[in-house]
């Protein structure tokens, strides 16, 4: 998957509502879920385009849960 791939409304849906999804955020302790939740909104509704912001808070997150683990706060 790449940042081009997030345009798809599908991938979006699948892939980075789960792994961004507010109690996760919350967990993690450096994002406010409620701003995240608007960049995702946001994109998938087409209103803007978020693909660098989400690519690059995705990928941050599977990085913190596959080295931190899902209960990590940083």
């Amino acid at each position: 998957m790449s940042a081009a791939s997030l345009k798809s409304v599908g991938t979006v849906s699948q892939c980075t509502r789960p792994s961004l999804a507010p109690e996760r955020l919350r967990r993690g302790g450096l994002f406010d879920p409620k701003a995240v939740g608007r960049l995702v909104d946001q994109h998938i509704a087409g209103i803007r385009d978020h693909d660098s912001a989400l690519w690059t808070l995705l990928v941050f997150e599977l990085w913190r849960l596959e080295y931190l683990g899902a209960d990590a706060a940083l």
